[in-house]
């Protein structure tokens, strides 16, 4: 009784005495599909001359609870734990203390999810951008700055993160910016700021510093008022964007003329969304795939523009906006649980951005036991991020470890990352 492809929300299903169906996933944690029963009155069935009488949530049919660390496309295949509890059973017929604590878990659950639901249909969620036109000031000032400032010894970098719809942090990197002369994996300093969205400026103040920040500048003074440098928004692009298949290669995506994925929609007439698999299958492999994430400045952490690249379908490199965050093996460029990346590189939000992956798969015997690891190395927009990696294990959310060849899998976290340019030549 998996309703799994349900969106959130609260269904009436028909031929159950009008029981309601509450549906809610929590992203890569559980979901939970409850009917409560609030049907007719058991009293007036079959009196086809009176009007049915709706009481009040009285039971639990049944919970299903699906717990795991893996996304929802692949609940089907989970463990499940299923527990029974309706009005038949002794213990809520003789037991008015159990039947008072289920019938509130009851209400409190409706309640919860109806105004789950509420927020999501009326627009009460945090937005989230999938271009910049709407996105305010905030995402002007937004980004990447680059500069000398000669009283703190030369070359400095600066990304700016937007924390909410009005707020950003500031962090300044001596050396220059991740993958271009940064000296460290730590900001060396951060600076909070409030966004004035009239004037589209911003003015932080620490430490006898004043940072000014206005669309593409970045004005640093001392106590005084005494400039000591400016840094210019830069954009950077990947070496590797827009890169076309060598002879050979299969084309998995390429915007609007071919789509090889089973699931693969087509979103914002002509990207590729999440949640599809590839038809073609792979062992040893190049792959070359550009991706953009969504600009979410309410959500944090796995919440922004959170995807996967399945490599296999088993090797999970995330996709997740983690623009000006430290790095971990669960943010964008990480493997899965099993390494991070020798560099945050990710791009700021809305920016196309590349992943260029070589892959040797894992090797097994003719009995069909593993003797050698999956081996990978990742250029992230053009960088060294990981360099003949060994797998030693597959990660979790999709398929495991196996000598056959395994498809690409696009992870759906339900977050509008988009991709396109996706493509691939096989090297054995």
């Amino acid at each position: 009784m998996f309703v799994v492809n349900r969106k959130p929300g609260i269904y009436l299903d028909p031929g159950t005495d009008g029981r309601i169906s509450t549906f809610l996933p929590f992203k890569g944690a559980a979901i939970f599909f409850v009917p409560i029963s609030i049907g007719s009155n058991r009293r007036n069935r079959g009196r086809s001359n009176e009007k049915p009488q709706m009481s009040t949530p009285r039971t639990i049919s049944s919970i299903h609870l699906l717990l795991s660390d893996i996304k929802l496309s692949n609940a089907p295949a989970l463990p499940t734990i299923e527990a029974s509890m309706n009005s038949h059973s002794p213990a809520l017929r003789c037991d008015p203390l159990v039947r008072r604590s289920v019938h509130c878990f009851q209400y409190l659950l409706f309640v919860f999810v109806f105004c789950f639901v509420s927020f999501d249909r009326f627009g009460l969620r945090a937005e989230i951008y999938t271009s910049p036109a709407k996105a305010g000031a905030i995402i002007k000032l937004q980004g990447e700055y680059l500069g000398v400032i000669e009283a703190w010894g030369g070359t400095w970098g600066a990304q700016v993160i937007a924390v909410s719809e009005k707020k950003i942090s500031i962090h300044l990197l001596e050396g220059g910016l991740p993958g271009q002369g940064v000296k460290g994996r730590s900001p060396t300093k951060i600076y909070e700021a409030t966004i004035d969205s009239d004037k589209e400026e911003a003015e932080a103040a620490k430490d006898a510093v004043t940072i000014l920040l206005k669309a593409n500048l970045l004005e640093i003074r001392d106590a005084s008022g005494k400039k000591l440098g400016e840094l210019t928004k830069v954009i950077r692009e990947s070496k590797t964007l827009g890169a076309r298949p060598p002879v050979g290669a299969i084309v998995l995506f390429d915007t609007n003329r071919i789509n090889d994925f089973e699931g693969g929609k087509l979103v914002e007439g002509g990207l590729l969304g999440v949640g599809g698999t590839s038809k073609e299958t792979f062992g040893d492999h190049r792959l070359h795939i550009e991706f953009r994430t969504p600009f979410q400045p309410e959500d944090s952490g796995q919440g922004r523009g959170n995807s996967g690249v399945y490599i296999q379908g088993r090797y999970e490199l995330q996709v997740l906006d983690s623009f000006g965050l430290a790095g971990e093996n669960n943010e964008c460029g990480g493997i899965y649980q099993i390494a991070k990346p020798a560099v945050n590189m990710c791009y700021p939000p809305l920016s196309w951005q590349t992943y260029d992956i070589d892959f040797k798969a894992a090797t097994y015997d003719a009995s069909g036991k593993k003797t050698g690891n999956a081996k990978l190395s990742v250029r992230h927009n053009g960088v060294n991020i990981h360099d003949g990696l060994e797998l030693t294990t597959g990660t979790p959310g999709k398929d495991l470890e196996s000598e056959k060849p395994g498809p690409l899998f696009l992870q759906d976290h339900g977050n509008p990352v988009a991709y396109r340019n996706v493509w691939a030549q096989k090297t054995k």
